[in-house]
Formats: structure tokens, C-alpha cells, sequence
């Protein structure tokens, strides 16, 4: 039966502990810099999204307010009187997704209206 012990003599047991102390060396500094590459990999993403304007979704408060999608809509096609534009452009003007602004704009039948060539325009007011 074997209880796991093992008999090894005293110079083979230093070299062991020594070859193990060193390859711990090794790795920790191995992991330090494979830290540090993942650090300054997030830092350069940060930046790059921060100059294409790009917001992370998880990040809290980037919800607009109520009624705010409206507003920014509202003001591109105030800027363009009578100019019609499909949810394509509006969203890449306006910094929204499309889904907001087919939302915005299907919701708001009053006050946006859909062409027969599919693009969107405000109603003219009567």
C-alpha cells in the first residue's frame, strides 16, 4: 500500500525547490506584463471610443430623457424645412440608434409623416 511518501535526498530536494522558486519567478513577472499589455489594450479602446463617439451600453446613465429623442429629431428636420430623410440618416446625424428614432418617428404620427418615396419629414402644420 502507498501513502504517498516518497523518499529524495537533500541536494535533489534543493534543486527541485530552487527550479520551482525560479519558475514562480518567471510566471509573476510573465503575468505582471501580460497585465500591464491588457491595461494599456483597455486604455487605447477607452480613448478610440471616446474620439468615435462611441458609448458603451452597460455604462448607467446614458438613457436619455423622456422625450429628448423628440427634441434632437425635431431639430435636424427644423434645420432641413421641408427635406425628407430616411431613419438611416437621422440616426447618424443625431447620434441615436435606429430603433429609437423608427420608434420616435412611428410614434409620433401628429407630428412626423412617412413619404410614398419612405422618407420621413414633419407634418406641415395647418
Amino acid at each position: 500500500m502507498n501513502d504517498g511518501k516518497f523518499e529524495i535526498d537533500a541536494e535533489t530536494a534543493g534543486i527541485v525547490v530552487e527550479t520551482l522558486k525560479k519558475t514562480i519567478t518567471i510566471l509573476t513577472k510573465e503575468r505582471s506584463e501580460i497585465e500591464q499589455k491588457i491595461t494599456d489594450a483597455n486604455a487605447k479602446l477607452r480613448d478610440l471610443k471616446g474620439k468615435l463617439g462611441i458609448t458603451d451600453p452597460s455604462c448607467k446613465g446614458t438613457r436619455l430623457r423622456k422625450g429628448e429623442a423628440d427634441r434632437l429629431i425635431t431639430s435636424y428636420f427644423t434645420a432641413s424645412p421641408g427635406t425628407g430623410f430616411p431613419i438611416s440618416e437621422i440616426a447618424a446625424a443625431t447620434g441615436l440608434k435606429q430603433s429609437s428614432v423608427r420608434n420616435v418617428l412611428t410614434r409620433g404620427k401628429t407630428k412626423y409623416e412617412e413619404g410614398t418615396d419612405n422618407l420621413w419629414r414633419l407634418k406641415k402644420q395647418t
